[in-house]
């Protein structure tokens, strides 16, 4: 991974934004339990709607809990000759990857990929931004950022710091 003495050119970190986390990940949980409770009081099952509330109280909490530490230890490093991407992927692991330049067969970034996404993360201002290699699949050796902020002018100091590295 990094050399001694060498300078990193540029660094992006995943955002962690408990306004977006609270509007557009759990846009479909809020509609999921708004039924969920409103079966359960118009059926005047009162204890169960209470239960129904404390249960999304929870999800909320948890959501917003694991947002931030996958938040914390996602980091995309950008170095004279290659990238270095470290990440939290799932519950407990962790990813580190690191691409030479001449590696990369494109980099290309997206503002969400569903419908309530794209409008969210482009309303917020969010992107992502993905690696795909030359060899193996993106999932084995590519490398995703999801959440940068100010993806656009991001997205020009990656242009910036790999010129024409890639062949």
């Amino acid at each position: 991974m990094k050399k001694e003495n060498e300078k990193e050119l540029l660094k992006l970190k995943r955002v962690f934004s408990p306004k977006y986390i609270l509007t557009e990940k759990l846009a479909e949980v809020y509609l999921f339990f708004a039924l969920l409770i409103g079966l359960c009081f118009a059926t005047k099952r009162i204890l169960y709607g209470i239960l129904m509330i404390l249960v999304l109280i929870l999800i909320i909490f948890f959501k917003l809990v694991f947002e931030k530490r996958k938040s914390n230890q996602t980091v995309m490093k950008f170095y004279e000759d290659r990238v270095e991407f470290k990440g939290k992927m799932f519950l407990f692991k962790t990813e580190e990857r690191s691409l030479k330049y001449e590696e990369i067969k494109d980099i290309t970034f997206t503002q969400g990929a569903t419908f309530f996404e794209k409008r969210f993360q482009k309303a917020f201002g969010y992107g992502n931004i993905y690696i795909y290699p030359k060899k193996g699949t993106y999932l084995t050796h590519g490398m995703q950022i999801e959440l940068v902020e100010d993806i656009f002018s991001k997205v020009e100091q990656i242009k910036n710091v790999i010129g024409d590295k890639m062949i």
